[in-house]
């Protein structure tokens, strides 16, 4: 009974809070220009930013993914190289240069193209998550590198069967916020030369002081950041059903 309590006044907090504010904000107790009514965030939805979340939400998704394979690709060559003991002072150096630095350069090259802002969400992606993927692989047990010399694997046998799976279990935090680099890149590449997207819909309404509207649109993407991160814990779980547990040899 007193969680049922709990959760009924957890849930009746919200709609009074946002009576109080309606009430506040209608009586000229709240500015506007800094928090505008809840009712007027509501009226400033648009079909545009409808669209706009579909286009970014998919933009981010697969420059995310295709972020996460170059990573791994990126991290493999260098292992197969024999390079993996110089990394560190490499990848922190390219988390150093900001990935939005890069727009003014891929709009001289792409122009203003969906390739460019796909590439700056990959580029971000990879250039964030590159650095952990490193860090889980130095950090794997000695005895599994012992293992690839008895059984003679070749590099790409065990960086597949081993490496990566054995990494995927220190993982989980990299990749919850490689999807919110991702998420906030693809916002980002939108406010240069995009036509329609989170980030043009924010521009429109800062060049026209829509303030509802930006509060609108930082509503949405916080929502829509929480699904996507729930739904990447709910894959990892599937997927690296083994994090956590001690490995047998």
């Amino acid at each position: 009974m007193r969680r049922w309590h709990k959760a009924l006044i957890g849930v009746a907090i919200v709609p009074a809070a946002v009576l109080v504010w309606e009430g506040l904000s209608r009586a000229g107790a709240i500015s506007p220009l800094y928090l505008p009514a809840p009712s007027s965030i509501v009226w400033a939805y648009r079909p545009q930013l409808g669209y706009g979340i579909l286009l970014t939400t998919g933009r981010a998704l697969l420059g995310y993914v295709l972020g996460v394979m170059l990573a791994y690709i990126a991290h493999f060559l260098c292992v197969a190289a024999d390079l993996d003991e110089q990394l560190d002072t490499q990848f922190t150096g390219a988390r150093a240069v900001p990935i939005i630095s890069v727009l003014p350069l891929f709009i001289i090259w792409f122009g203003f193209s969906e390739i460019g802002r796909l590439l700056v969400v990959v580029l971000a992606t990879t250039a964030f998550f590159v650095a952990p993927v490193h860090e889980a692989y130095r950090l794997l047990p000695r005895q599994w590198r012992m293992l690839q010399k008895q059984l003679a694997l070749s590099t790409l046998r065990y960086y597949a069967n081993v490496a990566v799976p054995g990494g995927f279990a220190s993982l989980a935090a990299a990749f919850r916020i490689a999807l919110a680099v991702a998420f906030t890149m693809a916002i980002a590449s939108e406010y240069i030369g995009a036509q329609v997207g989170i980030g043009k819909f924010l521009d429109s309404a800062r060049i026209t002081f829509n303030v509802p509207a930006i509060v609108l649109t930082i509503i949405l993407c916080s929502i829509i950041g929480i699904l996507l991160d729930r739904a990447v814990v709910s894959a990892y779980r599937r997927v690296a059903y083994w994090a956590g547990k001690q490995p047998k040899l």
